[in-house]
């Protein structure tokens, strides 16, 4: 989660934890270094995050919707 402009842990999730996925910081951070054209999260909880955090940078974020086709 971020909090105040900062990405951290919630309380209530702290301690070991062992899914294999990344976090939405690392993610936004590997967009901004890979630069793709379009961005399309999937598999994401909640992937309206990447629109603030990739706004101005270039990057087109489409966010899919449950049942609709998405034609590119």
């Amino acid at each position: 989660m971020e909090t105040n402009g900062r990405w951290e842990i919630p309380d209530a999730e702290k301690g070991l934890h062992a899914s294999g996925h990344a976090c939405a910081g690392d993610l936004i951070r590997l967009a901004n270094e890979i630069k793709p054209e379009l961005l399309i999260p999937i598999h994401s909880e909640h992937p309206e995050l990447y629109l603030p955090h990739l706004e101005g940078s270039g990057i087109s974020v489409t966010l899919p919707v449950t049942g609709q086709i998405l034609e590119l």
